[in-house]
């Protein structure tokens, strides 16, 4: 397999049968290509040659059982090819094998190129999240029960890294640490647990095309799913809202409105979430 455009739109013309413009788009660890062909757009992505196949298996579980009950939710479809297959196996360039799949693409802008993050859209933004974790409760997957160095509930990991910051970074880098042992720590075994989809940043939460009314319908990028503690999907949402804000407790307190009118918090999610 060659990774430029024209092997690609060779590969979806041979395995699935359809005719399409390709463009190269940009990715941390994997090969993404926007796929254009007829009325429908795609996402043709070739997964890191570390990445695990029980991994996708989970990815398209989770896909399907969200689609099966989306109402408003906008979500990639996985599409198979002709022969029936959702994953294709490739062999690369290199000689390594490298899985492959088709999923149609979601129309949307990324929430990170809209300004400005409005009262509203911070609510919604929230909203989304609740109702991920509503659709999500009672889901489960062998593969989501793994370690996850992004898993806010395994922050211990970091401890003996903190010394890399200097100064006042690591005077915030340990007091936040240590709210995080000495506070949230004990609560976790009172914390509801669940598979999560876990990675609510700001460039894979989608934002509608109505600048005046904008929606947050949906979400890119399963790659992060886990089994971990409920609230950690508001936690890691909150992580990436209230960056650069003028009052970022303002725009938490939005966010967690938002959060809590589509999946209710317990007191101790909102003592942990801090």
């Amino acid at each position: 397999m060659k990774s430029t455009a024209e092997s690609i739109r060779q590969l979806l013309l041979d395995q699935y049968r359809l005719d399409t413009h390709v463009e190269s788009l940009p990715g941390e660890l994997d090969l993404n290509f926007k796929c254009t062909g007829g009325q429908r757009t795609y996402i043709f992505k070739v997964a890191n040659a570390d990445e695990r196949l029980d991994q996708l298996e989970l990815q398209h579980a989770v896909i399907a059982h969200l689609n099966k009950q989306r109402g408003e939710l906008q979500i990639s479809e996985v599409v198979p090819a002709v022969d029936g297959a959702t994953i294709l196996t490739l062999s690369d360039e290199a000689g390594r094998t490298r899985f492959a799949r088709l999923l149609t693409w979601v129309e949307g802008r990324v929430l990170a190129s809209v300004n400005p993050h409005t009262t509203q859209l911070m609510f919604r933004l929230g909203e989304l999240c609740g109702r991920l974790c509503a659709m999500l409760k009672g889901f489960d997957h062998p593969a989501a029960h793994r370690t996850l160095k992004w898993d806010p509930s395994g922050a211990a990991w970091v401890e003996p890294y903190l010394e890399q910051f200097d100064g006042q970074r690591q005077h915030i880098a340990r007091r936040f640490f240590r709210l995080f042992s000495e506070e949230a720590l004990p609560l976790l075994p009172r914390l509801r647990m669940s598979v999560n989809y876990n990675d609510a940043n700001d460039y894979n939460v989608l934002v509608g095309l109505d600048p005046a009314d904008p929606r947050v319908p949906g979400v890119i990028d399963f790659g992060d799913v886990a089994w971990t503690h409920t609230v950690n999907e508001l936690a890691i949402a909150l992580a990436y809202a209230m960056m650069h804000k003028t009052d970022p407790v303002a725009t938490a307190v939005e966010v967690v409105r938002g959060f809590h009118q589509q999946f209710a918090l317990t007191e101790d999610e909102l003592h942990a979430l801090y």
